[in-house]
């Protein structure tokens, strides 16, 4: 709870000093390492976020490292490409495929990228407007690598490149305009009804492109938010049939309404409307 607490104060120095005093009295806890390794990375210090990071692969079979946005300063190097090929290996020795392995790295990197930079318009909020400029820049690069990888292999199935991988192309797709969403929506809905994409995640974007159209959203996924208090606030306005949402989530494998808003700090209180 320390650790995570330095981190959302962005104490990011005291943070490594408590992992590095963590690592002597427990050695095999790939937790630290990989705070100590992600947090090298958020410093620039890549050299130590890399012998951190080694160690934590050595001790945690996941693949989720791969897409940890705290590691966009060490994505262009030699050093993560090895540790990509070394986490495929993991993965596939604890019997899960990578049918099309080069995608699926591609994939990997998209989803860190598309998701690099919040932690530091959160932690710097004066260099907010910098941050989101890089992040609009990313977002470009990905959404026009996604739109080819859209075109030559449709929506790239979770047999193909694992779930990890697959789910980079909803996230992309979900932070484009309009267009782009309406445009490869079919292709989602096709993708979950072969189990090749999560339902979760396509009753996101159901909901954004019907609040971008001026709908109500189906799943009550979307938080709304006021721009004079700078609250985060659920619109009970914009559901559609109120008293069935939790039974809509169910069928796309989303949890109760009530516990989803608890994680923006909101109470469930319909009438509140």
């Amino acid at each position: 709870m320390k650790v995570d607490s330095l981190r959302k104060s962005g104490n990011l120095k005291l943070l490594i000093d408590e992992c590095l005093l963590a690592l002597k009295s427990d050695s095999c806890n790939p937790k630290v390492y990989y705070y100590l390794a992600s947090t090298y990375s958020l410093v620039g210090n890549s050299d130590s976020a890399f012998i951190f990071l080694k160690k934590t692969i050595t001790l945690d079979s996941s693949i989720n490292y791969l897409t940890n946005p705290d590691f966009y300063s060490l994505i262009n190097t030699i050093v993560w490409d090895s540790i990509q090929t070394i986490k495929v290996k993991h993965y596939s020795e604890n019997g899960r495929k990578v049918k099309n392995i080069d995608l699926a790295k591609q994939l990997w990197k998209i989803k860190l990228m598309d998701q690099a930079f919040y932690y530091h318009s959160q932690i710097y909020p004066e260099k907010k407007e910098y941050y989101w400029e890089i992040k609009d820049s990313l977002n470009a690069a990905n959404l026009k690598q996604i739109v080819a990888i859209l075109d030559a292999y449709g929506w790239p199935k979770i047999s193909l490149v694992g779930e990890e991988a697959s789910s980079a192309v909803f996230l992309v797709i979900q932070h484009s305009d309009l267009s782009i969403q309406e445009k490869y929506l079919p292709h989602m809905e096709i993708a979950v009804s072969e189990n090749e994409a999560k339902k979760s995640s396509l009753a996101y974007l159901i909901d954004r492109i019907n609040i971008a159209k001026g709908g109500k959203q189906i799943y009550g996924t979307q938080m709304a938010f006021d721009n004079e208090t700078g609250q985060v606030y659920f619109d009970y306005n914009n559901l559609e049939d109120i008293e069935k949402v939790n039974l809509r989530r169910k069928e796309m494998d989303l949890g109760p309404i009530e516990d989803y808003v608890a994680l923006w700090g909101i109470l469930w209180d319909p009438s509140e409307n």
